[in-house]
């Protein structure tokens, strides 16, 4: 009895001190608060915008595609998709709506499905080890690791890693240029 509720006491005490360590909540990068100060990231998109599907090549990521369509599914593992908000005010992955789990998920090797693309299969996530070494401990003690698996956590300084270095705002940006000024040339014709 005595070693059930030190194991019990031990969880308690793991699953504390390990609820500080999966926060990823960042800063907004000052270079993207100059391009778009009112920027910020969240976990899906809001409102109208843009999907941007972008590929890492050569070490650097570039976008290969944009549409103001929804695009929740990649060509490639390697690939990510990202939605812009038109006013620049919001950016977020654009996960599989049946797979979203908004900023933090469970991923179990033997329930989770690959074809689906999500935070459990994506660059834009990070492990939340400590959360995830008591969820395997506790799986493995009830359930003989059967429910095994990884906390994967939103990771927003990933998100703007790729959005500075695809240029992702500029190129927004100049599509929302380009659309005004056709606007402007529509109002002039009629």
């Amino acid at each position: 009895m005595k070693k059930l509720a030190w194991f019990y006491f031990l969880t308690l005490m793991i699953s504390i001190l390990s609820g500080c360590s999966g926060s990823t909540v960042a800063l907004i990068d000052p270079i993207i608060q100059q391009q778009a100060p009112k920027l910020i990231i969240v976990s899906h998109p809001v409102g109208e915008g843009y999907y941007a599907v972008l590929d890492k090549t050569h070490g650097h990521w570039q976008v290969l595609s944009i549409s103001t369509t929804p695009i929740t599914r990649r060509a490639n593992d390697k690939q990510e998709i990202l939605f812009v908000n038109r006013r620049l005010r919001s950016i977020a992955p654009s996960f599989d709506p049946r797979v979203y789990t908004g900023q933090a998920t469970e991923c179990t090797p033997y329930i989770d499905d690959d074809q689906f693309y999500g935070l459990c299969n994506s660059y834009f996530s990070t492990s939340d080890v400590g959360t995830s070494i008591v969820r395997n401990f506790t799986s493995c003690f009830f359930t003989l690791c059967l429910a095994a698996g990884t906390r994967e956590v939103l990771d927003h300084g990933k998100i703007q890693q790729v959005v500075l270095e695809s240029n992702l705002i500029d190129i927004v940006k100049q599509l929302n240029s380009a659309e005004s000024h056709q606007v402007y040339l529509a109002g002039l014709s009629r």
